[in-house]
């Protein structure tokens, strides 16, 4: 078992619970929030949304320069569909069954299993987009020998083919793999923090950037197909990679203390908390709604549901490992 890197584990314990967060508030405010959009003028959520997956791809590339550099590309791209794919069908299959019984629908019925399917595809999207940038990178790696170009050749080309079957977020976040890749590749982040003075010019330089650009409708932006959409993908890109910058800043030295040990415990088991939260905030926790005009009641109950959502998720990832290993 390959030894865990303590910052890494640390920052996708506490992004995991941020994403948990966003989407509660997304979800658990009522179907007029969540129909019309108005959780995309809660601050905090477009705070989490301006880093958070972007971060998840990052780390993501990061550790798969890891990958390339000792494993063969067959062992590659089994593991990589036996970690993504496998899990988004065993979990649409049981949610299936539990919706369509719910709901008193045939569960034999040849449409509802393609709807069912075709609507979580799209829902769980972070999944595919991941095994894409995987593929396309280790293709690069090993066609091209990581050439810096073919990777900025296959980010612009972004512009130029329609947004359809889920490549809208492939071009939004292949960026962010490629750069956590290279920064692995080249030691980029070892040699910041060997040269202190560049460090904190490139981070203060960074913030100011994310505090400038930090624009709501372009974290929301969601258009990349056609020329015209260059300036606000670009800025978005660019607000992305700054909250990266600073999240990586701040937790590369003390996201390696032990006190960190509870959260890098939680950074260990993103993907199923990432399942189960999704499947409990997109099915249960929209049954009911956070209500009363008090914002400060209404921000507590969110925090404290994402609290426990994070944990059921948690302790039944642990759970489900375990039946697992024991078969």
């Amino acid at each position: 078992m390959e030894k865990r890197v303590g910052w890494i584990d640390t920052i996708k314990g506490v992004t995991i619970f941020l994403m948990v967060l966003g989407h509660v508030i997304q979800y658990a405010n009522g179907n007029d929030y969540l129909q019309n959009g108005k959780f995309s003028e809660n601050a905090v959520f477009l705070f989490i949304y301006s880093f958070h997956m972007p971060i998840f791809m990052f780390l993501s590339g990061f550790c798969f320069y890891r990958t390339c550099q000792k494993k063969k590309t067959k062992r590659i791209v089994l593991d990589k569909i036996k970690m993504f794919a496998f899990p988004f069908l065993g979990c649409n299959a049981l949610a299936y069954l539990l919706v369509t019984l719910y709901n008193g629908q045939d569960i034999l019925s040849p449409w509802n299993v393609i709807n069912f399917f075709r609507e979580n595809y799209n829902f769980l999207w972070f999944l595919w987009v991941i095994l894409y940038c995987s593929i396309v990178m280790l293709l690069i790696n090993r066609i091209f020998k990581d050439n810096i170009g073919i990777c900025i050749a296959v980010i612009l080309s972004g512009f130029f083919y329609p947004d359809i079957f889920n490549s809208i977020n492939f071009k939004m976040m292949f960026p962010f793999f490629v750069f956590g890749y290279m920064c692995n590749k080249y030691e980029i982040i070892d040699f910041f923090e060997k040269n202190r003075l560049i460090y904190t010019i490139m981070s203060i330089f960074l913030i100011i950037a994310y505090i400038l650009l930090y624009d709501s409708k372009v974290i929301m932006y969601w258009d990349f197909y056609g020329i015209y959409n260059v300036r606000y993908v670009f800025e978005r890109w660019l607000i992305n990679i700054s909250g990266v910058w600073i999240i990586v800043a701040l937790f590369y030295e003390i996201g390696k203390r032990k006190q960190w040990y509870k959260i890098q415990k939680l950074g260990r088991h993103t993907l199923g908390v990432y399942l189960i939260s999704m499947y409990i905030c997109y099915y249960l926790v929209t049954q009911y709604t956070i209500k009363g005009d008090n914002r400060i009641v209404i921000v507590t109950c969110n925090i404290f549901l994402s609290i426990a959502i994070t944990l059921i998720s948690y302790f039944s990832t642990i759970w489900i490992n375990k039946v697992k290993s024991s078969i």
